[in-house]
């Protein structure tokens, strides 16, 4: 009998020293502290990568949501406050704890962790020995605000669609409140965490970073990768060829300054903006909008589309087709686009087909999902030429037409000041990502200076 008892045991330390063994120090601890009419969040140690960012926000969420089940009104508070959050990404998420208004401190605390192998994420959090049901759901969207500035931008426009859908599908698991429901929820969190890391358009690579170049640091530059910065850059160079993009080191606080050609090398080279192939334009295929006889311009939907070209004519240009176009139908391999360059734009107007001119094939109304630019132009004077009321892509092999307006950029203008997002009379500016290659264009009010302001 002695002898089982020993076994018995020497098997119970034998376990207790295996878990201790494989039982990581977390990668980073998160706070939340309510109390003294303020909300604070505090993480250490200071992220630095993007994927910890995501995988703190992802598996934390499925945590709550496993919580809420028990809580009483917590379920549709954590429905209500994620759907604000989705309708005001990137915007923080306006919430408060009723933790706040007492003297005494409620701290959340939440331990981001990994599996033995180190690829697969998980959260242990602890609440404070009097807390609020509702404080529950809330503290989780103070935390979102605090970590979402420091995703770079084009990780963190991109966000949003992903965590819907997470949302949708943790949803859709029908948790339960047994631990292995909880196992489900992490190992959702997980596959689009992975999911994100390796379609790479959506993570941040690390030569798409720039750093500190104070001698000793290297620290990770947070507030936006390579390619943001080099957009910020790109909109200073217009009015100073000398400009440099500079940022202070959130480590030695030392300025460290980087010149346009230092950042494109920073870039990976699937994301950097380049020409067209030698011999190759873009052009657009026109179709011509109805308007009241009280507007001063016809307006027109324009297609882009890439072409090569086959040779001059005086003011024409012969051209084969290299990008698809959903604005002609019937187009033979052996016909070629004709057309005219008018102020900065290319215009299609014939089609040259068994050595003879004819008319475009344009198809008899916009096809769905089509991409397309806004183009006017005066109806008292059909040769003048043709103005955009669009913004495009910088990217000079790219051309896609961005459809944000100038009455959008006013409202999202407002709706930072209103946030407080945003001082008043400073400048707003808004980033826009190129879904087709990944460029990001900053946008401000002179990106509109040059348009019709719809």
């Amino acid at each position: 009998m002695a002898i089982i008892s020993t076994l018995i045991i020497v098997f119970i330390v034998l376990l207790l020293a295996i878990i201790l063994f494989y039982r990581k120090k977390p990668i980073l601890t998160a706070r939340i502290i309510a109390g003294n009419g303020s909300v604070k969040v505090d993480i250490f140690p200071e992220i630095t990568e993007s994927k910890q960012i995501l995988a703190l926000l992802y598996c934390y969420l499925a945590k709550i949501y496993w919580l809420a089940l028990t809580e009483e009104n917590a379920m549709p508070t954590l429905n209500n406050v994620f759907n604000i959050s989705l309708k005001n990404w990137p915007n923080k998420t306006d919430v408060d704890m009723m933790a706040s208004i007492y003297p005494q401190q409620s701290i959340y605390k939440v331990d981001l962790r990994t599996l033995k192998k180190g690829n697969s994420y998980y959260v242990v959090n602890s609440l404070p020995l009097k807390s609020y049901s509702l404080d529950l759901i809330t503290q989780y969207f103070f935390l979102q605000n605090f970590v979402l500035n420091k995703l770079p931008q084009n990780i963190l426009l991109k966000q949003k669609d992903n965590f819907q859908s997470f949302y949708k599908e943790l949803c859709a698991l029908n948790v339960t409140e047994g631990i292995s429901s909880l196992g489900a929820g992490f190992n959702l969190a997980n596959k689009y965490i992975n999911k994100i890391v390796e379609k790479g358009s959506e993570a941040t690579p690390e030569t798409d970073r720039l750093f500190c170049k104070t001698p000793g640091c290297d620290a990770p530059h947070m507030e936006c990768d390579a390619s943001t910065a080099r957009a910020l850059l790109q909109t200073q160079l217009h009015t100073n060829p000398n400009q440099k993009y500079t940022f202070d080191c959130n480590r030695c606080f030392k300025t460290t300054e980087y010149s346009y050609s230092e950042i494109m090398r920073r870039i990976p080279l699937e994301k950097r903006p380049k020409p067209c192939p030698e011999g190759e334009f873009w052009a657009f295929v026109l179709l011509e909008l109805p308007t009241s006889d009280k507007m001063l311009d016809r307006a027109f939907f324009g297609e882009p589309i890439r072409l090569r070209l086959v040779r001059e004519v005086g003011y024409d240009w012969y051209a084969k087709l290299v990008t698809p176009t959903r604005f002609l139908q019937g187009c033979l391999p052996t016909d070629l686009l004709v057309g005219y360059r008018v102020g900065e734009f290319n215009i299609c107007s014939h089609l040259f087909r068994e050595n003879q001119l004819v008319e475009l094939p344009l198809v008899p109304g916009i096809p769905q999902n089509s991409e397309f630019a806004l183009f006017f132009q005066a109806k008292k004077d059909r040769t003048s030429g043709f103005r955009s009321g669009t913004l495009f892509c910088p990217n000079p092999s790219c051309a896609y037409p961005f459809q944000l307006t100038h009455t959008q950029f006013l409202a999202k203008s407002t709706h930072a000041e209103q946030a407080m997002q945003q001082a008043p009379g400073d400048s707003y500016m808004c980033f826009l990502i190129c879904p087709k290659c990944g460029t990001v264009r900053v946008v401000n009010e002179q990106s509109f200076e040059n348009i019709v302001r719809i």
